[in-house]
């Protein structure tokens, strides 16, 4: 029984290590809006600690800001159709860069990959 069926989510279903490997639905946006304004703040790199302990506070600010949203949207109401929003965006202009991603992915873990990635669904 996993942590969150234990708490009572009834639908929960693990994610095989593949999938957290190619994609972290849990924290979609978070790494994105963290990162955008710890560069955006002129990192002086020279200190990993510090730098590092900066990104982090950026992660909890936008974490306590957003997370529950978040979580409720790329984890408990999940759909096909908002996981592919969610990983080639709205407009879809990233799906060649994403099926080639993917695609990759599936021959580099020895996954089962016939045809190109447009004809496997990937």
């Amino acid at each position: 029984m996993s942590a969150l069926e234990s708490l009572g989510f009834a639908k929960h279903v693990p994610y095989p290590a593949p999938v957290h490997q190619h994609l972290s639905p849990n924290d979609n946006r978070l790494h994105g809006t963290a990162k955008a304004k710890w560069r955006n703040r002129g990192v002086d790199f020279k200190d990993d600690v510090e730098s590092s302990l900066l990104l982090l506070s950026y992660l909890d600010v936008d974490l306590a800001a957003h997370g529950v949203t978040w979580f409720k949207r790329n984890i408990l109401d999940l759909t096909a159709k908002s996981a592919l929003e969610l990983v080639r965006g709205r407009s879809g202009k990233r799906a060649q860069v994403d099926y080639d991603r993917l695609y990759a992915y599936h021959i580099f873990a020895g996954l089962e990959v016939t045809g190109n990635p447009e004809e496997t669904g990937a």
